[in-house]
């Protein structure tokens, strides 16, 4: 928890350890409970979501230059998008209120909310 209050990373994941068969990990002694595990990963990625937050929030009112994904699973009205800063399937994504975007396409948009790991934007 120093770690992640020192450095803030601005996008980081937390898992579990996991005893893999032929590890030397595997039988080491010592072993975290698996229910003290999940609850360190739980205040750990409580505490990353709220720098991921703060970190979006500053980029509100930005402008971005984003590559449209294609339609969005929340709504109809909206696409996923992602800067060169989002890595694909591992990062948050761009949301735009404009389906008529299609995938594939490059757009100049301004930042003007932010989500735990997702932002929101509207063409600039």
């Amino acid at each position: 928890m120093d770690f992640i209050h020192i450095v803030r990373p601005e996008r980081a994941g937390v898992f579990e350890f996991s005893a893999e068969e032929g590890t030397r990990a595997h039988d080491m002694p010592g072993q975290v409970p698996g229910e003290v595990a999940a609850a360190r990963r739980g205040i750990a990625m409580e505490a990353l979501a709220r720098i991921s937050r703060e970190f979006g929030e500053s980029r509100v009112g930005s402008a971005a230059r984003v590559i449209v994904d294609g339609p969005s699973d929340e709504s109809d009205l909206l696409v996923e998008a992602r800067s060169y800063t989002e890595a694909p399937e591992v990062d948050g994504k761009v949301y735009i209120g404009d389906a008529e975007l299609a995938a594939g396409e490059m757009v100049d948009v301004v930042i003007t909310d932010a989500g735990d790991y997702d932002l929101v934007a509207e063409r600039a």
